[in-house]
């Protein structure tokens, strides 16, 4: 699509605005520009002038639409600057990808790898590290060069890395021997190096999953692992350490001439934060004292290149959103001075916009894209120009729009561009456009310019169409944008059904637990005895009557969880009695329980596979285009599981297969493909699911992607009325309805399907057993595809031993943002500031609070703390069924704004909105419960 922008050479206004850039007389301001016309005047500029180019954005939903058409018009990926959160507050656990990202950025613009930028406010804003510790952190290893190992590791350290035992993430190093193992923050792999002596022998890139060499490289460059260095501060750390103690007695004076209300807490924090910065090197918190670490304030503009331009897309809202962050900035720091966490006189995170806008109009060409000229502007314009151009909508997937666009552009002798998501798309178009008599030409590369009056169909796409100066560019609608397959997520080894103990502190007095050798018991106390004159630690454990067993800690092995019995397990389970043989028997009845179960299953799905299934055709011209219609970028993994399903319908032999993948990873966009190729082979299609509000949330994403389709679609729930429901059964036993969708209504005998071809199960785990043997009646010669993001252990150790296919999705969708944790102690203050943040900008917020009998008292809490102009709602699995559903549809709805529940939410619902999730008391949840 690079050719696209040749459209530019037609518009004077451009070629005046090229020449007043390099004649430096700027700044200017551009009017009559829409965000479309704006990506290309960017995408124009950096490859006519072949300099940095930096826009800025008022927010991130703009960065990243004017990212995706200036990657599809220049063909290649352009660097996004993103903000990152401050860390003021102690925390266990902080996660790092925002910083690691504006790291690796930060680096491509001081080293000229960066020639298009695309920045917020915020983030240009924002105060980093200053160029010159960049360039002294990050360091090179070269194959062949000479290196002392220890002295490489005391630099990364002071780069922030952590040295482990292993590397796993960015940010990490591990050193066994003569290898160096590293993560640099900015690689999309760890780096392995091996010396010989002092030389570096080898070096290549390894799996984290398998820890294998992937491929060979000569050089590597390994950045810091965080913006706020603590070891580079001027003096080092003994520097910083006698800073802290200069502002501890600037505290103290303060505290004299006036009594300062948080003067003991602030006084606790810098003597804590001294010595932690004096024992270990770092703290998570050592954004608090960035003045004194980097006393030169920096930002993103001082890695601008010295002959960069500067745009600005929309000047108004980007000041509008300056003022904002420095705004909230400002009160935020201000709760943290009060709470005894900052010091009044240390407290600058953020470039002043305007100062810093008039210095950047003296020293770099500026120039100003926006909608209107306006009365102000960061910097006084020397001139200005209006563009004549137009911003047209995008005809989506209906042809017959474009056919009609294309004939009054053809009337008035107007050049045209159309931009296809696909060949295909455009083969099609062009004949529609010849059975209306209509001239076009197919030209996939853009080799030339349409004249006056002609047409021309290529493949592409933008977030928009517009017209420049008598060329008329047309698109679907959603910027084409190819991307480079990342290496696959590292299969992370799953735990067994049994949950085996980690560390003594796994267990609370009164768990039950579990002996290889004893059976069931309960947990009372971690001791210490003296035995032979050595003391050990023991594990006490009761067992029935007044039985109790010592098991040394060295045998934890031995012990697991107790898993079963339900929620009453704790009272009702009965305790084994040492010395029988209850525990034998009952030992014995479970294998031979589980023989008799492995035999059916594999009986079940022999008979499976013995029977004939229906052997579904290739794709047809409908299915195709129903799968051009998607909105999004299908990942390479996405693909090949589609690849896979479709190649299972084809068999004659019925379809078992499962689909695991994280949350938001596609898995409904790839069931739904499989719903259409067995629709339009006439059959009928079910979707079972768990809720009634998930069964509502399948049906509207079901009427959106089959609408201009012959294909009906229903729902079945307990909240339909009678004679809805008596209809809808009828119209199915009938055959008028194509695709239904139910919850466990869906099983019951009055349901009759006509002809059902597809069973596709959501989140499988939440059926019980009655569920499952309904299903196996209704699904012996149907094709079924089950849907989960965490697998019960049976279903996925059948998949895994090839009992059932199993698919995978395991490559994020593209642009998919990072999850940023935080892991700290429970403090009102903080998760209430969180919460006000997240409802400021729009979003809702689920409170995990797993305990029902005491959920309601958190939730008035909370109201008490955030006011009653927030909305909050309380969601727990004691609930009515319909009391919950009304509870998550007005979650889902936006009536409110703090939803304060237990696990009940780990069942897929998708509620856009919510981008945070505040888990209380995690460490007492269990592993697969925290992943969902």
């Amino acid at each position: 699509m690079r050719n696209l922008l040749n459209t530019l050479r037609r518009v004077p206004e451009f070629e005046d605005l090229l020449l007043r850039i390099d004649a430096g007389r700027c700044p200017v301001a551009c009017s009559g520009l829409s965000p479309v016309h704006r990506a290309f005047l960017c995408a124009g500029i950096a490859l006519r002038l072949e300099r940095q180019v930096v826009m800025l954005c008022a927010d991130d939903v703009e960065c990243a639409r004017l990212a995706k058409d200036l990657t599809a018009l220049l063909d290649a990926p352009v660097h996004t600057l993103p903000a990152r959160e401050f860390t003021f507050h102690t925390a266990a656990t902080v996660s790092h990808q925002w910083e690691h990202r504006r790291i690796g950025v930060l680096r491509a613009m001081a080293t000229g790898a960066a020639p298009v930028v695309l920045a917020t406010a915020e983030s240009f804003l924002q105060r980093t590290l200053p160029p010159a510790v960049l360039e002294q952190a990050a360091l090179t290893l070269e194959q062949g060069q000479s290196y002392d190992l220890n002295a490489l590791c005391d630099g990364l350290v002071s780069a922030g890395y952590a040295r482990c035992e292993q590397v796993e993430g960015p940010g990490q190093f591990a050193v066994r021997g003569g290898i160096l193992d590293v993560y640099s923050p900015a690689a999309d792999h760890p780096v392995r190096a091996e010396f010989w002596g002092d030389e570096l022998d080898s070096m290549g890139i390894f799996d984290v999953g398998d820890q294998r060499r992937i491929e060979n490289i000569p050089r590597a460059e390994l950045l810091p692992a965080a913006e706020t260095l603590p070891r580079m501060a001027p003096g080092g750390l003994l520097g910083l350490a006698g800073d802290i103690d200069r502002r501890k007695a600037r505290v103290e004076q303060a505290n004299r001439r006036r009594k300062l209300p948080a003067y003991a807490t602030l006084m606790q924090t810098l003597e804590a934060d001294a010595r932690t910065f004096a024992e270990l090197g770092s703290a998570p918190v050592a954004d608090r004292y960035m003045d004194l670490i980097y006393p030169d304030f920096a930002s993103a503009a001082d890695y601008l290149s010295p002959d960069a331009i500067l745009l600005f897309a929309d000047s108004p809202r980007i000041a509008e959103a300056a003022g904002n962050y420095r705004r909230m900035q400002a009160e935020d720091l201000t709760t943290l001075l009060e709470n005894g966490i900052l010091w009044s006189d240390a407290v600058q995170y953020s470039a002043d916009f305007a100062p810093m806008c008039k210095h950047l109009g003296r020293e770099f060409p500026v120039v100003y894209l926006d909608a209107f000229l306006v009365s102000q502007y960061p910097s006084n314009p020397r001139a200005t120009l209006s563009f004549p151009c137009k911003q047209l909508p995008s005809f989506g997937t209906s042809l017959e729009a474009a056919c009609a666009d294309l004939t009054h552009y053809q009337n008035i002798q107007s050049a045209a561009i159309v931009l296809c998501s696909t060949q295909g798309q455009a083969k099609l178009l062009s004949d529609m456009l010849r059975e209306q008599g209509l001239v076009s030409t197919l030209d996939f590369d853009l080799k030339a310019l349409p004249e006056p009056g002609q047409t021309v169909l290529t493949t592409g796409g933008l977030s928009a169409g517009m017209e420049w100066s008598g060329v008329a560019i047309l698109t679907e609608g959603s910027a084409a944008v190819t991307t480079k397959k990342r290496g696959q997520s590292p299969r992370k080894k799953r735990d067994s059904n049994r949950q085996k103990l980690q560390s003594f502190t796994d267990l609370s007095p009164g768990d039950l637990v579990v002996h290889e050798q004893h059976g069931v018991g309960r947990f009372v106390e971690m001791t210490t005895m003296k035995v032979d004159g050595v003391e050990k630690d023991y594990i006490k454990i009761a067992y029935a009557g007044a039985d109790t067993l010592y098991v040394p800690a060295t045998q934890l092995d031995l012990i697991s969880k107790y898993i079963g019995g339900g929620e009453d397990a704790q009272e009702h389970t009965r305790l084994s009695k040492l010395g029988g043989t209850d525990w034998a028997r009952a030992k014995t009845r479970a294998k031979k329980a589980t023989r008799e179960l492995a035999k059916g299953l594999i009986q079940l799905y022999a008979q499976r596979q013995r029977q004939p299934g229906y052997a579904f055709h290739p794709d047809d011209p409908w299915q195709r285009e129903f799968e051009d219609k998607f909105e999004y970028q299908e990942t390479g993994d996405q693909l090949r599981c589609i690849a896979e399903i479709k190649a299972d319908m084809e068999r004659p032999v019925p379809m078992d297969r499962l689909l695991c993948g994280d949350v938001g990873y596609g898995k409904t966009e790839v069931a739904l493909r499989a719903v259409m190729k067995c629709v339009l082979e006439g059959k009928q299609a079910a979707i079972l699911v768990p809720t009634t509000v998930l069964a509502n949330q399948h049906y509207q994403t079901a009427q959106r992607r089959f609408e201009g389709y012959p294909v009906r679609v229903a729902v079945v729930s307990r909240f339909q009325t009678g004679k809805e429901l008596k209809q809808i059964l009828s119209d199915v036993e009938g055959g008028f309805i194509d695709i239904l969708i139910g919850t466990h209504r869906l099983l019951q005998k009055d349901v009759v399907f006509k002809d059902l071809g597809l069973l596709v199960v959501d989140e499988e785990q939440r059926f019980g057993v009655t569920h499952k043997e309904r299903l196996k009646e209704i699904s012996r010669q149907v094709d079924v595809l089950t849907l989960s993001a965490t697998p019960i252990p049976r279903t996925l150790n059948m998949a895994l031993s090839g009992i059932r296919d199993m698919s995978t999705i395991e490559e994020p969708p593209q642009d998919r943002l990072p999850v940023q944790t935080y892991v700290m102690e429970h403090e009102w203050s903080v998760l209430c500031d969180a919460i006000r943040r997240e409802i400021g900008r729009g979003g809702q917020v689920y409170y995990l609070h797993n305990r029902v009998e005491t959920i309601d008292q958190t939730a008035s809490r909370l109201r008490q703390m955030l006011g009653e102009e927030v909305s909050i709602a309380v969601g727990h699995g004691k609930m009515t069924q319909e009391e919950l559903a009304r509870v998550m549809e007005r979650m889902v709805e936006g009536e409110v704004q703090v939803l304060v529940c237990t696990t009940i939410i780990e069942t897929g619902i998708d509620i856009p909105n919510v981008n945070t999730l505040i888990i209380e008391d995690a460490d007492r949840m269990g592993l697969a419960q925290l992943h969902q």
